[in-house]
């Protein structure tokens, strides 16, 4: 478990739960990443559970399949939802997963180049959503939740309900303390944290595990045609898809994106 997303866990306060058997208001390390595997076994039981929608049949994976991706499992342009399970949505379901190196949303944007400083017009560009509404995970969950054409309930009343009557109690406890069952929008908000939490799981939302990217640690050997690909996806004078699609480790190392992310939030 990464140490930015222990450090994202250690800011968690939900009804003064965690502050309040700490006096100085901190966490051990330990205790940290303990929380961290809570909340993120917490995401990953609800991301499965129909339960939660207000048809009883409608899970967040029902839309983002482990096994696709954290993407649809079929090729309709829309999916089904709402408490009838009749309602279609009206974007193409993306997938979950390599969210966490998307930068926050901006609308930045030149009308021409005459205004522009002779960067890269990235915007408008960022978010979690396909027209950048939100960027913090919490709040991107509460979007299918509350969407009548998604999960279809009402209210964060009604999520709360529902994870109570799942039995999610007991793991909201062990997490944010006691106290935290009697404040139901402290529950609602130790839910949407427990499903930001889980997305940034590394081994599930950006293992990284692809045979470019074993090639890239030098683990694996591309074949003469991969490898002659490759040259055109690079090549200026050729493909030039890596002019957007950037396909070279960043000067940290970390893996590539395959995006300038440049023009995204525009759906």
């Amino acid at each position: 478990m990464g140490g930015g997303l222990a450090a994202m866990v250690l800011t968690v306060s939900v009804s003064g739960a965690t502050a309040g058997s700490h006096p100085e208001g901190g966490l051990s390390r330990a205790e940290v990443r303990r929380q961290a595997a809570e909340l993120t076994a917490l995401g990953r039981a609800m991301f499965v559970d129909p339960s939660l929608s207000a048809s009883g049949k409608l899970a967040c994976s029902s839309c983002h399949d482990p096994q696709q991706g954290f993407g649809p499992t079929n090729a309709l342009p829309v999916q089904l939802g709402g408490g009838d399970m009749a309602n279609p949505g009206i974007r193409a379901v993306p997938s979950l997963t390599y969210l966490q190196a998307v930068p926050p949303f901006t609308e930045h944007f030149f009308d021409s180049e005459d205004d522009s400083d002779e960067s890269v017009d990235n915007g408008p560009t960022g978010g979690l959503t396909w027209d950048g509404r939100v960027d913090r995970g919490a709040d991107q969950a509460a979007i299918p939740l509350l969407s009548d054409f998604e999960m279809g309930n009402a209210g964060p009343e009604a999520v709360v309900t529902k994870a109570l009557a799942a039995g999610y109690g007991a793991a909201l406890q062990r997490i944010y303390g006691a106290d935290v069952l009697q404040d139901r929008q402290a529950i609602y908000a130790g839910i949407l944290k427990a499903f930001e939490v889980y997305e940034q799981d590394a081994a599930s939302f950006y293992p990284y595990s692809s045979k470019y990217d074993a090639w890239l640690a030098g683990t694996a050997t591309l074949t003469p045609q991969e490898a002659r690909g490759l040259d055109l996806f690079n090549d200026p004078a050729k493909g030039n898809c890596a002019e957007c699609h950037i396909s070279q480790r960043g000067n940290d190392g970390t893996p590539p994106q395959f995006s300038d992310y440049g023009q995204i939030a525009i759906a």
